[in-house]
C-alpha cells in the first residue's frame, strides 16, 4: 500500500511535524536560530490574505464620511448648513435691533454739519421758529436736525427756500409726536422707550413701553433726571441725540404697568444765535 500512495503521504507529513514540534520544544534558545528563515517564508505566503482581511474590515467598519456619498443626503446635509447658517445670522439682527431699540448702539449715518446763524420769527418759548441762515443752496432740507452745544436737538427744519430755513423747535405745539429711548443719567442701565407728544408749555410727555430686566424679571423704571436720546425711525440719521430730561415721572392711568414722563429740553430757544444743521448726505445732491 505504501508503494501504491507513494513515499510522501499525509499522515507521514503530520507525524513528521509533530516530530519537529516536539523536537523544537525540548531544544535550547540558542539551537532554534534557523527557524527564523522559515518563518519569514510563513510570513510571506500569509500576509498578502490577512492584509487583504484587514484592507475589508475597515472599509466596513469606517465611520460615514462628512459628505455622504448618496447625493440626495448631501444635498440635505449642505441645506441643513445653510438653514443654520441664517438662524444664527437671524439671531445677530435679532440682537442688533434689540440693542437699536434700547439706544445701546447708534445706526451709522454720514451727515454734514452747517453752521448757521439764527433769526428769531416769534417770542414764545413754545411756539418759537427759528428762521435761519442756510437754505438750499447750502444743500439744507426738510428733516435736518438742528442741533447746538454738540448734542443737545433743539428742533427740525420745516421749511427751506434758497437761502433761509425754517426750524420748529420739538416743543413746538405742532411739532408732532417722537419716540426716545430714556436712559440713566448715570451708569450704564437699559433704556426703555418712550412717545412724548408737545404740551404748549415747554415740555414732552408721553407713555413708555412696560420693560424688565434679569432673571427676577424687575421692572424696569424711569426716575426723575433721566436721559431722553432720540430714536424716531423718522428721524434715523440724527438717532442719540439728546431730546431733554425727565423732570416728572407718574402711572399711565390706562396702563398701571408703563409710566408717564415729561421731558423738558435743556437749552431755552430764545437763548440760541446760531445753530448747527446736520445735513445727510443723500441731501448734496445741490451742490
Amino acid at each position: 500500500m505504501s508503494a501504491r500512495g507513494g513515499f510522501i503521504t499525509s499522515g507521514r507529513v503530520l507525524a513528521a511535524a509533530i516530530a519537529a514540534c516536539l523536537v523544537c520544544a525540548v531544544l535550547p534558545v540558542r539551537l532554534l536560530g534557523w527557524t527564523g528563515a522559515v518563518s519569514g517564508v510563513a510570513v510571506r505566503l500569509v500576509a498578502p490574505v490577512s492584509d487583504l482581511g484587514k484592507w475589508i474590515g475597515d472599509r466596513a467598519a469606517r465611520a460615514e464620511t462628512e459628505e455622504h456619498p448618496d447625493p440626495e443626503i448631501g444635498r440635505l446635509q449642505e441645506l441643513e448648513s445653510l438653514v443654520r447658517a441664517q438662524e444664527m445670522r437671524i439671531s445677530e439682527l435679532r440682537a442688533m435691533l434689540d440693542a437699536l431699540e434700547q439706544g445701546d448702539i447708534l445706526p451709522e449715518a454720514r451727515v454734514r454739519q452747517l453752521v448757521g446763524r439764527v433769526f428769531s420769527t416769534s417770542a414764545s418759548r413754545a411756539e418759537r421758529t427759528l428762521l435761519v441762515r442756510r437754505g438750499a443752496k447750502d444743500g439744507v432740507a426738510e428733516g435736518a436736525a438742528a442741533v447746538v452745544r454738540g448734542r443737545h436737538m433743539l428742533g427740525v427744519v420745516s421749511d427751506v427756500n434758497e437761502s433761509f430755513c425754517v426750524v420748529t423747535p420739538l416743543v413746538a405745539r405742532n411739532a408732532g409726536p417722537i419716540e426716545v429711548i430714556v436712559h440713566p443719567a448715570e451708569g450704564d442701565g437699559p433704556g426703555v422707550p418712550f412717545v412724548v407728544s408737545p404740551t404748549g408749555d415747554g415740555t414732552r410727555r408721553g407713555p413708555g413701553q412696560f420693560r424688565t430686566e434679569g432673571a427676577e424679571q424687575r421692572p424696569v423704571e424711569v426716575r426723575v433726571g433721566d436721559e431722553a436720546s432720540l430714536s424716531d425711525p423718522a428721524m434715523a440719521p440724527h438717532w442719540g441725540l439728546l431730546v431733554g430730561d425727565v423732570v416728572e415721572v407718574e402711572r399711565d392711568p390706562e396702563s398701571p404697568l408703563r409710566q408717564l414722563v415729561t421731558i423738558r429740553p435743556r437749552i431755552d430757544t430764545r437763548n440760541v444765535a446760531r445753530v448747527v444743521l446736520r445735513v445727510p448726505d443723500d441731501d448734496r445732491a445741490s451742490e
